[in-house]
């Protein structure tokens, strides 16, 4: 009897240890997925952002050009105010030279024909 009881024992505790191992293997499968998985994600996610940062550059560069042409743009403004003020300051002091003119002359609201 006793040579069946440790027969029964025996297979009970290989029974116990093959569906422990399997619960381990079943937990080791799911850890390694689940490890796949992040490691998917974490290639998606370094994907993203090289195309991010190439994306930055682009817009830094972007950025750049128009500053330099701002830059132009503001130059070429003040040079055109220059010579607006210029050409004022000019038209001012021939307006009041035809002025001294008229005077000298004593010809009264001259005009000059269109």
């Amino acid at each position: 009897m006793k040579l069946s009881t440790q027969h029964f024992q025996s297979h009970r505790e290989r029974a116990i240890a093959n569906k422990l191992a399997r619960k381990t293997e079943k937990k080791l499968k799911e850890a390694m997925m689940q490890s796949e998985d992040e490691r998917r994600h974490a290639d998606q996610y370094r994907e993203q952002l090289d195309k991010s940062m190439v994306r930055l550059k682009q817009l830094k560069r972007q950025l750049e050009e128009v500053e330099e042409e701002n830059s132009r743009s503001n130059a070429q403004k003040r040079k055109l105010q220059r010579e607006l003020e210029e050409l004022s300051d000019s038209s001012q002091t021939m307006t009041r030279e035809i002025s001294s003119l008229r005077t000298q002359l004593s010809v009264p609201d001259w005009r000059p024909e269109n």
